[in-house]
């Protein structure tokens, strides 16, 4: 079994106009959907999508990357291949109209079976920093990312906070927007969310949400 899973998500600069896209593939099967600004398209299935090094387009709309930063690598194994790359500067094309964009690339490859259940916080901090967990039935992080390479953590997720225990640092994660349920013809369904994140009542970023232990 091959699973293929690639998302963007990012906001415009200087706005609170979120966007994510989502394609996957497993085994020849791939389909793909994309909102923004609080609207979701429904799932393309079969549909075609172009993958360079410095753009990915499906039917909806178009990314453009201007920068890449830093590549962190999660997991590097042959049957499990993981990274992120959580500093991108581009452009989103939609609709005819150009944005400035911020945002974040994550892709994974498993060519094992996938986990049944799994819960990811992906959050762009102040200071060219990044935070990310990632919990599922065996391999689970969390870390704060900077350029002089990552600190990691044990940790506790709750709908409403995190806790990163070996680094005593308690967060509270605050919604920007509803919690939104897909129901992907392949695989489980999941949601996503854009929040803020908050420590001592202070912003110290904003963030998309991923889940499938959902509370319908």
């Amino acid at each position: 079994m091959s699973h293929n899973w690639t998302y963007f998500w990012g906001k415009v600069e200087g706005k609170e106009d979120f966007f994510h896209l989502a394609y996957f593939k497993n085994e020849g099967r791939k389909y793909a959907h994309f909102a923004f600004k609080g609207e979701f398209s429904e799932e393309e299935k079969g549909m075609t999508c172009l993958w360079q090094r410095s753009s990915f387009s499906v039917p909806q709309a178009r990314l453009k990357v201007s920068k890449w930063g830093e590549k962190v690598i999660h997991f590097p194994y042959f049957d499990y291949y993981y990274y992120s790359f959580p500093f991108i500067k581009g452009y989103l094309y939609h609709q005819d109209k150009k944005y400035p964009i911020d945002f974040w690339l994550d892709h994974e490859i498993i060519t094992k079976s996938p986990p049944k259940n799994w819960e990811w916080l992906g959050v762009r901090l102040k200071d060219e920093k990044a935070l990310i967990v990632y919990s599922r039935e065996k391999d689970s992080f969390a870390k704060i990312i900077h350029k002089s390479g990552a600190e990691g953590s044990k940790f506790d997720l709750s709908s409403n906070g995190l806790l990163m225990k070996d680094l005593g640092l308690e967060f509270e994660i605050q919604p920007i927007q509803p919690e939104t349920i897909f129901h992907p013809t392949q695989g489980r369904p999941y949601s996503e969310q854009p929040i803020h994140l908050l420590y001592k009542g202070e912003m110290l970023g904003y963030g998309m949400r991923e889940r499938t232990y959902l509370e319908e």
